[in-house]
């Protein structure tokens, strides 16, 4: 009788370890699926950060424009348009939607 208790309790602490490491497995499984989660999230974030003082330089860019006032209105236009354009430009080659595709200011 003794015996048996003995080999019980040695299986049932054996099935318990057994618990115990697949538990531990599923967990570090889940913190490495986590860690790729946060990494990727931290890219976005920089990636969006980015973007962000992009369009913010260009934006001063055309405001800064826009205000500057001389007797030649075509020669204004035509800055506008090369800044319309160049910004348009190194938009695509960073493969940012702006929405400018109509914008024209003639």
């Amino acid at each position: 009788m003794n015996e048996t208790v003995w080999i019980l309790s040695a299986l049932f602490g054996f099935a318990i370890l057994v618990q115990l490491l697949a538990y531990l497995y599923r967990t570090q499984q889940s913190l490495r699926s986590l860690q790729q989660e946060l990494n990727a999230s931290t890219q976005i974030m920089l990636d969006c950060s980015h973007k962000v003082e992009w369009f913010e330089s260009r934006l001063e860019d055309l405001l800064d424009a826009a205000q500057l006032q001389s007797c030649d209105v075509s020669q204004e236009q035509k800055r506008l348009d090369q800044l319309i354009r160049t910004i348009k430009t190194e938009a695509m080659q960073r493969g940012y939607r702006l929405g400018l595709g109509e914008l024209d200011l003639r």
